[in-house]
């Protein structure tokens, strides 16, 4: 089925300080189909500013299974949906949304996939909005599936979905490796300070905190620099 439009209703918001917001839409039962997707696609949004038809495509957030669908969208200095998407969305507002789309894309059911796995996620900034919904349906899919992620954002107050990510950690102890690294806030481990790129991954694999012998897979989200 080609991908098309629908109207969907913002069901709720969560705002993470000036930088960056999470919209959920309500899917209603009829559009379910349409809108069943795989963890790392992501949804084109479609509104009218000042008069301009004007589309961004979001990254989903959420996980197959949790109720609605929702995307995180981060602030662009200039970004005119950006800025929309900050301060003019409220919840109960519709929003034109096209079916998900993208190849980028985490399935538990796949027949390489194995209930062994251990998948390692590589994030820097906005690019956790793809990586976090990889995450908790490979956590949730398999008792003995295994995940490491490597997060890195500029200091601790600039974490997207912080909250999210620490909940995930404690819920599976034993099961998840969570490493933030943070290049303008100091930390106490040195090989935690700097940016995710390919010297730190170098360093993290010599810290034993990446073991890719044990991998079955990899992701990774971030900016062009990374």
């Amino acid at each position: 089925m080609p991908p098309r439009f629908h109207s969907l209703t913002i069901s709720d918001i969560e705002r993470f300080d000036d930088f960056a917001v999470a919209l959920r839409f309500a899917v209603p039962p009829d559009l379910a189909d349409d809108y069943a997707f795989l963890p790392g696609q992501y949804l084109t949004l479609k509104t009218d500013i000042d008069g301009v038809e004007t589309r961004r495509p979001y990254s989903i957030c959420t996980a197959p299974g949790d109720a609605g669908i929702g995307v995180g969208i981060k602030r662009v200095d200039g970004g005119v949906f950006s800025s929309l998407a900050m301060t003019g969305f409220a919840v109960g507002d519709a929003v034109e949304v096209m079916t998900p789309q993208g190849r980028f894309t985490y399935d538990s059911n796949d027949p390489g996939t194995s209930a062994d796995d251990h998948i390692l996620l590589l994030a820097a900034g906005s690019g956790i909005t793809p990586i976090l919904s990889i995450a908790s349906t490979a956590l949730a899919a398999s008792r003995s599936a295994q995940v490491t992620l490597v997060y890195g954002n500029r200091n601790t107050a600039s974490i997207m979905f912080r909250d999210l990510v620490e909940d995930m950690k404690d819920r599976y102890l034993d099961r998840l490796r969570l490493v933030h690294v943070l290049s303008r806030e100091a930390r106490d481990v040195d090989v935690l300070n700097g940016r995710v790129d390919g010297a730190k991954i170098t360093s993290l694999v010599d810290a034993g905190l990446i073991s890719p012998a044990s991998l079955s897979a990899a992701f990774l989200c971030g900016p062009d620099s990374m």
